[in-house]
């Protein structure tokens, strides 16, 4: 077995067995310190990714992520009736402005996936996951921003989950997307932690 062989087969286990993740870049603006939103509308989730399920959870997650922060936040399926009666292609044409005004809402939240490759080695499974969320306020302003990617390459997988379902397994992974980006927006008064994050993570480009 030549050096060559084993340095490959080496960063290959070293691969698999590890994950590495960027704190989220983030952006807060004026606009949001001097009136922060109280209601927010969470639109459905955008992006490349074709399994809805991967979707529903970054949505779900983000809806209650924001709750728990004490902001009030529409039923989803409110907006989802709205959704469907204006059709995604009009809906989608909408300005944040509009929307805001569609459900007399403070604030708009869009979550686009902007990467999702997964990949089975085996009985080990790797994931890399790239989220961008935006928060609009009502004027169509952008408030907050925060970008969150992460790969990890130790997922262990069993026979009956890659069977069965997979996205069980990756649950956690988004969870701790979604929580690792809303720790840069601020909490409202009254929401379960009241330590504000944005104060003491680095600016994006610092």
């Amino acid at each position: 077995m030549t050096k060559r062989v084993i340095a490959s087969f080496l960063l290959f286990l070293f691969n698999v067995v590890s994950g590495c993740s960027n704190g989220p870049v983030y952006t807060i603006s004026d606009d949001y310190r001097s009136v922060p939103p109280r209601t927010v509308v969470v639109l459905p989730v955008g992006g490349t990714v074709e399994d809805a399920n991967v979707k529903r959870l970054f949505r779900l997650m983000t809806f209650e992520r924001l709750k728990s922060m004490n902001y009030a936040v529409f039923d989803l399926e409110e907006v989802d009736e709205k959704y469907l009666r204006l059709g995604s292609g009009r809906f989608k044409e909408m300005s944040p402005a509009e929307v805001s005004k569609l459900f007399g809402a403070d604030a708009v939240l869009y979550t686009t996936i902007t990467e999702w490759e997964e990949k089975l080695l085996v009985t080990y499974a790797s994931l890399e996951i790239e989220a961008d969320f935006e928060l609009f306020s009502r004027k169509g302003k952008r408030l907050w921003e925060a970008t969150y990617s992460t790969k990890e390459s130790d997922i262990k997988m069993d026979k009956t989950t890659i069977e069965v379902t997979v996205i069980k397994v990756y649950e956690p992974r988004i969870q701790r997307i979604v929580d690792a980006a809303f720790s840069t927006l601020p909490f409202r008064p009254g929401g379960k932690e009241e330590k504000r994050f944005f104060d003491w993570l680095p600016e994006a480009g610092s």
